[in-house]
């Protein structure tokens, strides 16, 4: 027997798809920040770099009332600003 249970995140901005997925059953929707450097770090990789923004993240919190995480570039003192400012996170450790 495994020791923990399988967590379901998923990655996105669309807020319906969000919904549903929710519905259905996953765990947690992250609202993607993260994009600094991405472009150079992952040359060459088939991944996806998100833009995320405020609204988008507002919007979400809008929707969802489960685990909402916003994953934010590393240093990034202006995006922590305004995600503290948004008023719609829940600060979590990992």
């Amino acid at each position: 027997m495994l020791g923990a249970p399988l967590e379901l995140v998923l990655f996105s901005h669309d807020v319906d798809y969000a919904a549903a997925a929710m519905a259905a059953g996953m765990n947690s929707i992250v609202v993607d920040w993260e994009w600094a450097d991405k472009p150079v770090r992952q040359f060459g990789f088939d991944t996806e770099i998100n833009r995320g923004t405020e609204a988008d993240l507002v919007h979400m919190r809008g929707r969802i009332r489960g685990n909402l995480i916003c994953r934010i570039n590393n240093g990034s003192d202006q995006r922590v600003r305004e995600a503290s400012a948004s008023r719609h996170w829940t600060a979590a450790a990992r």
